[in-house]
């Protein structure tokens, strides 16, 4: 594609129709149809002869066999279509793809979150099949192995698996295991389709989209890494049992690769479009919608085949029964992994099965209390570094809050990260969190100008920056400024903070120093609500019994709030409030309603005001 090769084909296509003077991009895009099509030929044949198989094993079933493999066959065909129906969407991948720059992309605490999977999701299986310290020694040596390889690529990008070396540089196997791996999207291209693309060719998009390609090669390079070891680990340790039992070297070498296939693909996940919910392509902005979900489901697959595999149909056969054993070892030690790094809170479903037990542990007469599982539990603890301890885990007892990064706390969450309440308000902020990280992402800008334009300048401007330069800002204000509330007022003085606070929370994963204020605001912030209003109830309860003539109702309106001005002492919320406050609550009640002008609650202060308006 030499300079005078470019100009002289450009003349030659003047007025040709079609005609794009990018012959760069005309290339790359005839390279694409042409690498698409010698797929297909490569493949189609293949393909065919399989979906035939399926077809004619499903016909053959009879019973609820036959209607099970039917639904089964079924999936799989419509899925194959909709492989088939290529309609790329490039407005949907460069919002995805700024929404990936402005959430993961630029902070580094996304890639080292990335970078912990096989040890929080893929050594646990390993563990349970092949021993603790076995499964720990093979993966930590082949980081090494994984490391060579992408010293060894050409540019030193991505890993070529032809680079693969260590024992395996000579190993054709292990070459058409991660070829193999390569072709099915598990090494690393299928973690890109959540991330978007830009594709512009000129001026500031071509920048743009550069830049981001770069981010998006750090993200895959992590993945290859993360796949990588998860694949090498699985079949060595796979391959030394099968030749331990005797089995013959082409049997033994494919289930060895049988089994790596399988471990990368349930641990750390296939993001490819095949393996989506079909409803993703169905509704509107489907990918939009559901951008950076495809993790949650990946562990939510794994999670339900350890629970089955443990707990599912009883094992009648010797083998069936050594894989129950190993299924409940395994399942065993993701719950021990998970509960070191990130306590109760970060055990699988453990935000649900808090919300079951806090209101189990409030209900009827205890319910003076709000309904916060850890809140709860550190009351009953007493001692703060003990309830970080079992409640946060090691990190956090350490000084560092991980539990919702690496834990699986949230796993079961529709919405994860936010708070629903029976409210107008609760329920649109239910409905900006359903409609995905970008529209998160607008509401984050929106917070932002409002800040703007109350005069909090700096705050608003961290708000509508990527994620990456937001925390370089927040701890760049942390270290002159100290840590101050969003109408400016101090809260952490800087000399309260160390190298550590603020190196932590540049990169993403703010200390505990910083952490415990915003949960302990939150702890307060739900405390007071829940008091104000159980308090407000227990008056409207009482006014309208009198208003009845119901003493029983009155009576025991009277003690709810006896109980509650109890909770309320113990709490330290306020001074507790006697009865008489409830005996006025009716007569407030008419105060009240005499206020109103006009049909329109007034005060003294605006009163006159109101009633100008109807004169």
């Amino acid at each position: 594609l030499a300079e005078n090769s470019v100009r002289k084909s450009e003349l030659q296509r003047i007025g040709v129709a079609g005609f794009s003077e990018d012959m760069v991009g005309a290339f790359i895009e005839h390279g694409q149809g042409i690498a698409a099509l010698t797929s297909a030929m490569q493949i189609n044949k293949e393909t065919r002869a399989e979906l035939q198989q399926m077809k004619t094993y499903a016909r053959g079933l009879r019973g609820a066999e036959r209607t099970e493999g039917m639904r089964a066959l079924n999936e799989v065909l419509a899925r194959h279509a909709q492989s088939l129906d290529y309609n790329p969407d490039p407005l949907t991948g460069k919002i995805m793809a700024g929404t990936s720059v402005w959430m993961l992309l630029m902070s580094p605490a996304y890639y080292i979150q990335n970078a912990t999977q096989p040890f929080m999701l893929t050594y646990p299986v390993l563990a349970g099949r092949f021993g603790t310290v076995k499964a720990m020694g093979v993966m930590v040596k082949h980081y090494k192995t994984i490391m060579d390889a992408y010293r060894s690529t050409k540019d030193g990008e991505l890993v070529d698996p032809a680079m693969i070396g260590g024992q395996y540089a000579n190993d054709l196997n292990v070459r058409a295991l991660f070829d193999s791996l390569q072709r099915r999207g598990l090494l690393d291209v299928g973690i890109a389709a959540d991330l978007g693309s830009i594709r512009e060719r000129t001026g500031l998009g071509r920048v743009a989209g550069k830049a981001h390609r770069k981010m998006v090669t750090a993200v895959r390079t992590v993945e290859v890494f993360n796949r990588g070891v998860s694949a090498l680990a699985a079949y060595e340790l796979e391959l030394a049992k099968q030749r331990k039992l005797g089995r013959p070297e082409t049997v033994a070498q494919e289930a060895a690769k049988a089994y790596a296939h399988q471990v990368v693909q349930t641990t750390q996940g296939d993001y490819s479009l095949q393996n989506a919910p079909r409803l993703i392509s169905k509704i509107p902005a489907g990918r939009l919608v559901t951008q950076f979900r495809k993790f949650q489901l990946i562990q939510i697959g794994m999670l339900v085949r350890l629970v089955h595999g443990s707990f599912g149909k009883k094992p009648t056969t010797s083998h069936e029964i050594a894989e129950r054993a190993i299924a409940r070892r395994q399942f065993a030690y993701i719950l021990t992994m998970h509960g070191l790094v990130g306590g109760a809170m970060g055990l699988p479903a453990a935000n649900i099965i808090a919300w079951a037990l806090a209101k189990a542990f409030t209900m009827g007469d205890d319910d003076d209390e709000p309904a916060n599982a850890e809140l709860l539990a550190r009351r009953a603890i007493g001692d703060k570094a003990v309830a970080d301890l079992i409640l946060r885990g090691l990190p956090a007892w350490g000084g560092m809050d991980v539990s919702n990064q690496l834990g699986m706390g949230l796993t079961f969450s529709i919405l994860p990260f936010t708070d629903i309440k029976a409210s107008r308000d609760g329920m649109l902020v239910a409905l900006g969190s359903l409609l995905g990280p970008t529209a998160g992402l607008g509401a984050k800008m929106a917070d932002g100008l409002g800040n703007i334009s109350n005069g909090n300048v700096m705050y608003g401007i961290g708000q509508m920056m990527p994620r990456g330069i937001t925390n370089a800002m927040r701890a760049m204000e942390y270290h002159t400024m100290g840590v101050r509330t969003r109408g400016g007022l101090q809260a952490i003085t800087p000399e309260e903070l160390d190298a550590f606070d603020l190196v932590t929370q540049g990169i993403g994963w703010p200390s505990k120093k910083i952490t415990d204020r915003f949960m302990v605001t939150g702890f307060k912030r739900e405390t007071d609500e829940f008091f104000r209003e159980r308090t407000g109830k227990i008056k409207r309860a009482y006014t309208e019994a009198r208003a009845d003539g119901d003493t029983a109702s009155m009576q025991l309106a009277r003690e709810e709030w006896m109980r509650l001005q109890a909770s309320r002492k113990a709490y330290g919320i306020g001074q507790p409030q006697s009865v008489m406050e409830l005996v006025k609550a009716p007569l407030e009640r008419q105060k009240q309603e005499r206020g109103f002008v006009h049909g329109v609650e007034t005060s003294s202060t605006n009163r006159r005001f109101v009633d100008s308006l109807f004169e």
